[in-house]
């Protein structure tokens, strides 16, 4: 599985391997993004794809200080209706880059780090591409971790 977790977050790699990723895609994508710079502060891309029986959903932005990385998002798995399949996120509020976030299952569970219906995944970390194999897993009819 593709991640950056537990290593210092650089922009210009983070992108690169999402470029990678969603130049596989076969489905239209509709893509908004800002262009990636070396001095940057703030780093804003939303993207939505749609699989015909299902959609991504995301919404990313990070912030430097110069010091630490915030990281703010929602990747989100959707039916055609927008019901919820799987989402990831920071309930709106910015996290330290690499800490756990929130994993809601369907439009009613909210899972917790740490949580045993996890078995053992972390929530730490999330990013991109970490989603997007998920998002294989599930697409291809493969067990995800907290089934």
């Amino acid at each position: 599985m593709p991640s950056y977790k537990n290593q210092p977050f650089d922009v210009k790699s983070y992108f690169k391997t999402n470029e990678r990723i969603l130049s596989t895609f076969t489905s239209p994508i509709e893509l908004n993004k800002l262009d990636v710079l070396y001095d940057w502060l703030v780093v804003r891309w939303r993207l939505n794809v749609d699989f015909g029986q299902n959609k991504i959903i995301v919404a990313d932005l990070f912030r430097t200080d110069g010091i630490g990385v915030q990281h703010q998002f929602a990747y989100s798995y959707v039916t055609p209706e927008h019901d919820c399949i799987f989402r990831f996120d920071t309930h709106g509020a910015p996290i330290q880059y690499g800490e756990s976030c929130h994993l809601h299952i369907g439009d009613k569970r909210v899972i917790e780090d740490e949580n045993p219906e996890l078995n053992g995944y972390s929530l730490c970390g999330m990013d991109f591409p970490s989603f997007n194999w998920l998002v294989h897993r599930h697409r291809k009819g493969r067990t995800l971790p907290w089934k």
